[in-house]
């Protein structure tokens, strides 16, 4: 088991109709206005420890255009690693206005990383683009893989790690 994150684009906050079907525990299904069930919705969870990351995502389900599930094959403690690596390639000290804070200060497991922290983390990493690209083959593999993750993300999206 490792590190999975979705990437949404164009969403909106689901508006309509739930159902609950009693025989799969429960499970929740958006139905559209003509009675169909959708399939281009996600359920979200805003982590309250990280909700500023968020930024004006709210709990709920929402509707979205486009979605990329980037594969990492990176388990937690190499994230974790890689992270740390990021952190000082950066000079990070822990400050907000730190460059990647948003997905340094973040949980490594679950929550969601909203357009106005995605669009300042993607100007993060193409900043330090030329920095990283000096780094290790894997290193930079995975920091283009989130470079382009949070761009993609700025368009009225996000990033859900799952």
């Amino acid at each position: 088991m490792g590190l999975e994150i979705a990437v949404y684009k164009k969403t909106k906050k689901f508006i309509g109709r739930i159902d609950i079907d009693a025989d799969c525990d429960g499970q929740e299904t958006p139905i559209s206005a003509t009675g169909d069930e959708l399939w281009n919705t996600t359920k979200l969870y805003i982590n309250d420890d990280f909700a500023d990351h968020a930024g004006t995502l709210e709990n709920g389900w929402y509707e979205f255009e486009d979605v990329e599930s980037p594969d990492f094959n990176i388990n937690y403690s190499a994230y974790s690693d890689w992270r740390q690596e990021l952190a000082d390639m950066a000079g990070f000290t822990g400050k907000k206005a730190d460059p990647f804070y948003y997905i340094i200060w973040f949980s490594d497991c679950q929550g969601v990383i909203g357009p106005e922290a995605s669009a300042k983390l993607a100007q993060d990493f193409e900043a330090f683009d030329q920095i990283a690209s000096k780094k290790s083959p894997t290193f930079y593999r995975r920091y283009r893989t989130f470079a382009d993750a949070f761009a993609y993300a700025t368009d009225g999206g996000f990033v859900k790690f799952i």
